[in-house]
């Protein structure tokens, strides 16, 4: 059998490495504690925010049916959430989300569909590349403690564009586009009360602010009832400020919260940040997985096919169309 590494193991690399085990030797590697990537959950004490991915929607008859697998397993759930707009504190639309064009989250939690997707998966956490070299007409990685594993016939790397230039050889054949490839930072602000309080949204977009996005991440589906609240930076004020200590921006994010909804804040039992780098693909003309068959070579993710939660899903399909008579 081909050995096979994939650096990552967000819903991309997941898919890529559950669809190839049949076939080949996979080994991930993932510098973080957990798997999923952006489909993320954070506990802190009783409390718990999906800081990442919000929902995800389906349009392609290949993912649905990848959906409607995890919903017989009760790994994901409809969320018809009440859904708002603002126009920075006026309350402008609302609408609720319905089964004609559902919305779904991981159940119990986002990170329910990384943790069922990297069963019996041989994972290596807490590992993060410093390196990839040529060696014997293979491939050996190195990690971060200098710990050296291969030999792979074949890697691929399903991490943000920015990582990847950082390990790539620069004999990749699409290292130049890569370098001109630009992702957007974004903060989660997490909010926890010991008490409910009332909004008449579930989710709600929001514009000509600092934050473009809260949810009541306790009324989704199969959640913990503790009243949890997620909120999202806008991609421009992320990346003006990604050197900000995490105390300025919880106070700034929180005050902003605070003048768009009207409500006072000042009892808030837990508060918490998510500082994601890499969050969005800025508008580009990349719409594929960038795979070089002759250095045996590959990346993928949803930020090279628009940045959605399908879009993950869908690349690491296209990596196994492109890939599988080379194994």
């Amino acid at each position: 059998m081909k050995k096979i590494a994939i650096i990552g193991t967000g819903l991309s690399g997941l898919t890529l490495g559950r669809d190839l085990n049949s076939i080949a030797e996979v080994t991930f590697f993932e510098k973080s504690k957990g798997v999923g990537g952006r489909l993320a959950t954070r506990r802190v004490k009783d409390f718990s925010f999906d800081h990442g991915a919000q929902f995800f929607t389906v349009k392609t008859p290949e993912f649905r049916e990848f959906v409607n697998s995890l919903k017989k397993k009760n790994i994901v759930e409809r969320w018809d959430a009440r859904f708002a707009e603002f126009q920075m504190s006026k309350l402008v639309h609302t609408k609720q989300w319905e089964s004609e064009y559902p919305h779904y989250v991981g159940s119990p939690n986002m990170n329910s569909i990384g943790k069922y997707l990297s069963k019996d998966m041989k994972i290596n956490l807490n590992t993060k590349i410093k390196s990839i070299d040529s060696k014997s007409n293979n491939w050996v990685v190195t990690d971060d403690k200098g710990n050296t594993h291969g030999n792979f016939d074949w890697i691929v790397l399903a991490i943000p564009p920015k990582q990847v230039i950082e390990i790539i050889p620069i004999e990749f054949k699409y290292f130049n586009e890569l370098k001109n490839i630009k992702m957007l930072g974004c903060y989660s602000l997490l909010l926890g009360f010991n008490y409910d309080i009332q909004f008449p949204f579930d989710a709600a977009l929001v514009r000509e602010a600092k934050i473009s996005w809260i949810s009541i991440n306790s009324s989704k589906p199969s959640r913990n009832k503790n009243f949890t609240m997620v909120v999202n930076s806008t991609n421009k004020w992320a990346d003006e400020n990604m050197n900000m200590s995490d105390n300025e921006v919880k106070k700034y994010l929180l005050n902003e919260t605070t003048r768009v909804l009207n409500k006072d804040f000042s009892n808030v039992k837990i508060i918490d940040l998510q500082r994601w780098r890499y969050a969005n693909i800025s508008k580009q003309k990349y719409l594929k997985p960038l795979i070089d068959k002759d250095n045996r070579l590959a990346v993928c993710g949803d930020w090279c096919m628009q940045g959605r939660v399908e879009f993950a899903f869908l690349s690491s399909k296209k990596v196994i169309e492109e890939i599988v008579d080379y194994l």
